[in-house]
């Protein structure tokens, strides 16, 4: 009897939530709102980006904090949002220097065992504009 009443319960407020959730439409964001949060937040997430290298032990770059800010730059670049680069450069060479730690087979210690997480690194590499090389 106990479970009955639970699941119905659960049901009805599966089904209420539906209801509601039908009626309701979100507001529309404005394009220019859209500009103006990406505008102001680029430089927090560039800034992070910067801090995030200078205090890891190996001073290299992260994906949250590097890769995924180089890909919203190079997004805002494409649809016109002006942000001043202030970064990109110690960005890339951080990048670089991880790439050159991830390949060496010769290292026992790799500390990135992941396997994509090379391939994710170029991506950022692309979004920077970085000409390809040997690595």
């Amino acid at each position: 009897m106990r479970l009955k009443i639970i699941s119905l319960t659960l049901l009805l407020t599966a089904a209420i939530t539906l209801i509601i959730g039908w009626k309701t439409k979100p507001p529309h964001t404005a394009t220019e709102d859209i500009r103006r949060s990406i505008a102001k937040s680029l430089p927090l997430l560039q800034l992070s980006g910067a801090k995030f290298i200078v205090r890891s032990s190996n001073h290299c770059v992260s994906c949250h904090h590097n890769i995924l800010t180089a890909l919203v730059e190079e997004k805002s670049k494409i649809k016109g949002i002006a942000f001043v680069d202030t970064f990109s450069t110690k960005r890339i060479q951080a990048n670089i220097l991880g790439l050159h730690f991830v390949s060496n087979p010769n290292l026992p210690d790799n500390f990135l065992p992941v396997k994509f997480i090379p391939a994710y690194a170029l991506l950022q590499l692309h979004a920077d504009n970085y000409p390809p090389d040997a690595n």
